[in-house]
């Protein structure tokens, strides 16, 4: 069963309660409320949650050390001291500044 999102609708046409029905997937959509007989309408309340490119999971891809190091990126990381280690990259090793970059 899915649980759908329903808006009653007033007398004078306006938006009323949220009602929230238990029915099949298959089910068609109410036009009226199954105990009361008011009028009304589904709706989405929420968009669903798509994970792809531009999600929490892809963002952590495109950040992580192989990926930024394949594409010519470095990163540092504090070391709690005030200074900074490399992760990844080809970028010059603050433990050395003389060292050239890579």
């Amino acid at each position: 069963m899915t649980t759908y999102t329903y808006r009653l609708l007033n007398a004078d046409g306006t938006d009323g309660d949220l009602v929230e029905v238990d029915q099949p997937f298959a089910a068609p959509a109410l036009t009226h409320h199954p105990e009361t007989g008011h009028l009304m309408r589904r709706t989405i309340e929420c968009a669903p949650n798509i994970g792809g490119r531009w999600s929490e999971r892809g963002a952590a891809a495109s950040m992580s050390a192989d990926n930024l190091a394949r594409h010519g990126f470095s990163r540092y990381q504090p070391t709690g001291d005030g200074s900074f280690e490399k992760e990844c990259g080809p970028g010059p090793d603050p433990s050395c500044p003389q060292c050239p970059p890579g």
